[in-house]
């Protein structure tokens, strides 16, 4: 049957009603404060301005059609995917089995992986018919049980079997996707609203009820219903034709038009169904609504909450409930599903907020300007969508108090908060139900709290002191009962009352104050006097450094469980009425402050809620940073245990003030110029984090990127790589779009590393020259609510190097015997002639041996002349100019004696001539060292090599250098290939003051005396092989440069000890190679600076 309009408006069955009692019930605090939101601007994505599309895969990765291509967004980094031809990319889905559908103007095709685990863009334009392979941009795309279904302005397209079908329609009609199947609106004459069966379009049988109707969403309302919009009529629902073809469609309009209204103004782009029932809409000039079944709009997103722009082409709900918006000019994400919602400046609050509270369900902040009052729309009443603040809320200026307001507390009766207690430098103020103000006292007053043990006294402390008065059961007058002006030089910032009716005041630096108020038994209220100065006397003490509180510091006091406490930075404090020495004093109790300040330095603000949660701002050691701590008691364990990391997105804020609600389930802070609500129950829904390496590089070459399927993972994991190339560097990243700049990072590379790294902010890792073996590079991700993520891995193989391995060890074997076994054949072949040759030149070469002997006669006494006349240059030089030299005194020289191992028995197993090459061999790479390192040779004595530093030429670095020459004649003994014998030496060394000069006539020989040079002989004595033996004087002149160990002490002359130390290696620091035989350029640097400032 077609209905006509006024047939159509006239149905409100009562549904109508129902929907109206049932929806508009809803929560004004829902929606109240400003959602989270990111913006990501297209210099941060690097790609066109416009985007159109949005979806995510199981891995929770955002990919997004722009104009570019395919944006990939894994929370961390942005890649594009550009499809061929650099073409438009318009519209994007993804089915169950993770594959990505893009569609473009005559372009349609999926992601796949490549053998790295890259994304590319696959055409399936193979797969259509030569008719359909030209076509304009694709708006949507449907993936279903039946087939994958796309359209553009005038066709719907299915590909199924790898087999593309077309179905036309008029230009500009829309097709929809519910449970699974597919409706077409077709704007055409007698057409209507379809469905498709058998490869049909089949209209459905009421289509008429709806004729003349521009159908622009359809979507799921509940069990039975389903949601239509129309361009003309608004939002109505019909029967469920989706589940039953053959129901009539029995429209009834929402309840409620305003979100009709406010699509009609600013042109409906599209429209999403989310996950708890409400819907959010699109548009091309103010940006997004969220309505609920009702038809009321709950929510407004547009430039007013931060938006970037109000041009929304679409809207995704990713698994977390955030909403993505691709804009015309960027991409939004808005956390409306997440418990925690802002009020800063933008909204009305002027100046840092100092406190907070409630009274009924308005919520009153004081700020350095003044009073300010929450004020929340309510959802029931029909206004405009144009003021975003009117669905998120916005604070409002109480004219009555202008000036600082401190502190805000309620009065409480009988239970309930009756009123609320205003603290401000203008005077003592009271709020009630009505939002009714009312001074109540003038001046200026910091803090204000009324007594719960008897709520008949309010304590007031401000400029002049501290007020004790007595208030009336209305809130409206108070009554001074007593005043306290010594007070005054205390600054009074907190007020603190414990079970016993004392009143604990906090003052800044000079410990606390109480007092004790005392009812007398006259306090009957039938027998007051009109001064009541005879019912109640008050004590006051104050407590410093003398009663066992910390001195000079200040001291920060809360309520746990009807206790006070005083929490310093040395400590948490507790009064002890009387100790057992008859006293009162303070003691330190170990509540939960000594972990807290083994990790801190100091606790700010603490506060406990109302059902023994504590959150405390504290002060991380090392930095000056803040942040907020929450503190819980483990009734199992019976301890309380403190997570640091549910507060993150606190950081850096400094807190003034908690208000926690009676539930338990909110908490309103305080923080500098902004006001958090934060909901537990919300916050806990939101645990969808996810860890992944993102991309392997080895030797800058991409191995590995992110993406693949399970037989790719196979393929890429545990590859092998040669020990001369792994240089390796790993990206990841975490699925957190929350607060992404909160998220951290730890890892661990098994097979190197033991323990998990700190956690950092830092999204990739480096590593170089890995030793052969087995490793799995582990990451993990932890977000600003302290939850952690799973671990990705990427296990892989440092192979050996090729001459290591057993078939190159055999190789070298096979190779070495057939060497050998030619060697032995030539050489038995060439003995017979040899020995032949031989005796044929015996009788020649005996007169020449004759003369040669004769000639090395001459040479070894020339030589022999020559080694006696050596002397230094400038010792040489004088011995020249004047005949003699004379002696000469030097007061700083390092005199070093070397021998080799065992000389004597090895000169009985060696013939001299080869003791002697060998000899000459070390004593002339000795003489080498012992130059390069500015020594003086002085003599050898058989196998003993004695040189020393600082003469003639005196310096100060001789100690230095005479120890590096003695590391380099250990490196080269131990390696040198000439020597097979005299193959290990033991040096000694001592600085001390000596003579030196020339001695003797014929044979001059420059030669050193003193008992420094005994020393060193005796260090050298008491060496051992391959050892390095100093004295304790030559220690004290290199130890910040040599690692030593200190091995005892040697007896020299009248009955001295002097310490000897063996000198290990140069340090760490200063050598550039492993064994800390060679100095790198620090060392002399180091050595430098080190003599500059020994001279001054």
């Amino acid at each position: 049957m077609r209905l006509t309009v006024k047939q159509f408006k006239g149905i409100l069955l009562i549904g109508v009603f129902t929907y109206l009692t049932l929806f508009s019930l809803h929560d004004a605090n829902a929606s109240q404060g400003i959602p989270t939101m990111m913006n990501y601007h297209h210099s941060k994505y690097r790609a066109e301005t416009q985007n159109w599309s949005v979806v995510q895969n199981s891995k929770g990765f955002i990919y997004v059609a722009n104009l570019s291509g395919i944006l990939e967004f894994d929370g961390n980094s942005w890649r594009l995917i550009p499809l061929p031809g650099n073409k438009y990319v318009t519209s994007l889905a993804i089915d169950q089995n993770d594959v990505i559908y893009a569609g473009s103007h005559s372009e349609f095709g999926i992601l796949k992986p490549d053998a790295k685990g890259f994304l590319h863009f696959h055409s399936l334009l193979d797969l259509f018919p030569d008719n359909h392979k030209e076509f304009s941009f694709i708006w949507q795309i449907e993936p279903t049980s039946e087939g994958i279904f796309f359209s553009n302005y005038d066709h719907l397209f299915r590909l199924k079997d790898d087999t593309l079908t077309a179905w036309e329609y008029s230009r500009f009609s829309n097709f929809f996707s519910i449970n699974d199947q597919i409706l077409v609106y077709d704007i055409g004459e007698n057409k209507g609203l379809m469905y498709l069966k058998d490869d049909s379009l089949i209209r459905f049988n009421d289509s008429d009820a709806l004729s003349g109707l521009r159908i622009s969403g359809i979507y799921p309302f509940d069990n039975n219903r389903l949601m239509i919009y129309s361009q003309e009529k608004g939002f109505f629902t019909i029967n469920d034709i989706v589940s039953n073809p053959r129901l009539s469609f029995k429209p009834v309009f929402l309840a409620r038009q305003d979100a009709y209204s406010f699509l009609q103004k600013n042109q409906f782009t599209t429209g999403r169904r989310l996950k708890n029932g409400n819907y959010a809409f699109a548009t091309l000039k103010a940006g997004v609504i969220v309505m609920d079944k009702s038809g009321a709009i709950i929510s407004v997103i547009n430039e007013d909450l931060g938006l970037q722009n109000e041009t929304v082409n679409y809207i995704f709900e990713d698994r977390d409930s955030i909403l993505w918006l691709a804009l015309d000019n960027g991409l939004s994400s808005v956390n409306l599903n997440l418990g925690i919602r802002y009020w800063s400046s933008r909204y009305g609050l002027k100046g840092s907020v100092l406190s907070i509270n409630r009274l009924n369900e308005t919520i009153y902040a004081g700020t350095w300007q003044g009073l300010y009052r929450l004020k929340i729309r309510d959802h029931s009443e029909k206004t405009s969508a144009d003021d975003a603040l009117e669905f998120s809320g916005h604070f409002e200026s109480i004219e009555q108090i202008r000036g600082i307001t401190w502190q805000i507390n309620p009065v409480i009766y009988d239970g309930n908060a009756i009123s609320l207690l205003v603290s401000s430098s203008e005077g003592l103020f009271c709020v009630d139900k009505n939002n009714q103000i009312k001074r109540l006292e003038e001046g200026h007053f910091y803090y204000s709290l009324q007594s719960e043990t008897d709520p008949r006294l309010i304590l007031a402390a401000g400029g002049l002191g501290l007020n004790v008065y007595k208030i009336n059961s209305d809130c409206k007058t108070l009554e001074l009962l007593s005043s306290f002006p010594d007070l005054t030089h205390h600054e009074i910032y907190r007020i603190t009352e414990d079970k016993n009716l004392k009143f604990w005041l906090t003052h800044r630096k000079d410990g606390v104050s109480c007092i004790e108020i005392v009812k007398t038994p006259e306090s009957d209220e039938n027998n007051l006097s009109e001064d009541h100065s005879e019912y109640y006397s008050f004590e006051i003490k104050h407590f410093n450094s003398d009663y066992g509180l910390p001195a000079a510091t200040s001291l920060e006091a809360f309520k746990y469980v009807n206790s006070v406490f005083f929490i310093s930075d040395d400590g948490m404090f507790q009064f002890v009425p009387k100790t057992p020495e008859g006293n009162a004093s303070f003691k330190r109790i170990n509540f939960f402050t000594d972990h807290l300040l083994r990790n801190y330095i100091s606790v700010r603000f603490i506060k406990a809620g109302n059902d023994g949660n504590i959150l405390a701002q504290v002060h991380k050691k090392n930095s000056r940073n803040k942040k907020v701590v929450k503190i819980t008691y483990d009734k199992e364990r019976k301890h309380f245990v403190i997570n640091d990391n549910s507060y993150n997105f606190l950081a850096g804020l400094t807190i003034n003030d908690i208000y926690f609600d009676g539930t338990n389930k909110e908490s309103w802070i305080a923080a500098d110029d902004i006001i958090y609500k934060y909901t537990n129950e919300k916050i806990a829904e939101n645990l969808n984090l996810a860890c992944f390496i993102r991309k392997v590089d080895v030797n800058k070459r991409e191995i590995w990127g992110g993406n693949s399927n399970t037989a790719q993972v196979d393929l890429i994991q545990n590859p092998y790589f040669s020990h001369n190339k792994n240089n390796f560097n790993f990206k990841f990243a975490a699925t957190d779009y929350i607060f992404p700049s909160y998220t951290v990072y730890s890892s661990k590379l098994r097979g190197s590393e033991k323990d998990w790294t700190q956690w950092s902010d830092q999204s990739s890792r480096f590593f170089t020259n890995l030793p052969p073996g087995n490793y799995t590079f582990m990451v993990k991700a932890r977000n600003a609510f302290g939850n952690e993520s799973n671990v990705d891995s990427f296990s892989f193989k440092i192979k050996k190097p090729w001459y290591t391995t057993i078939t190159a060890l055999i190789s070298y074997v096979a190779l070495l015997a057939i060497i050998v076994w030619k060697i032995v054949r030539m050489v038995n072949k060439q003995l017979f002639y040899i020995k032949r040759r031989l005796e044929e030149k015996i009788k020649e070469r005996t007169h020449e041996i004759e003369e040669k002997t004769l000639q090395l006669k001459e040479e070894k006494k020339k030589s022999d002349q020559i080694l006696q006349n050596i002397l230094p240059v400038k010792i040489a030089e004088e011995l020249k100019a004047n005949g003699t030299v004379r002696t000469q005194y030097y007061d700083l020289v390092t005199i070093m004696f070397l021998d080799f191992k065992d000389f004597s028995k090895i000169s009985q197993f060696i013939s001299p001539l080869t003791l002697i090459n060998e000899l000459n061999n070390s004593f002339t790479k000795f003489d080498e060292i012992a130059k390069r390192n500015r020594l003086e040779k002085i003599k050898t004595i058989g196998d003993a090599y004695m040189c020393a530093g600082g003469l003639p030429e005196q310096n100060e670095t001789n100690p230095f250098d005479s120890i590096l020459a003695a590391l380099e004649i250990l490196s080269f003994v131990g390696i040198a290939e000439e020597n097979q014998w005299l193959s290990e030496v033991r040096i000694g060394i001592h600085t001390g003051e000596i003579l030196a000069g020339v001695i003797g006539k014929n044979k001059f020989a420059y030669d050193i005396w003193g008992e420094a040079v005994n020393i060193a002989s005796r260090m050298e004595t008491a060496s051992e092989a391959g050892r390095i033996n100093i004295s304790g004087e030559t220690f004290e002149l290199v130890k910040d440069f040599f690692d030593c160990e200190h091995r005892g002490k040697l007896e020299v002359k009248h009955g001295n000890q002097l310490d000897m130390y063996y000198v290990l290696r140069i340090r760490k620091e200063f050598s550039k190679d492993g064994e800390g035989m060679f100095p790198n350029d620090l060392f002399w640097y180091k050595l430098n600076d080190h003599l500059n400032l020994a001279e001054v």
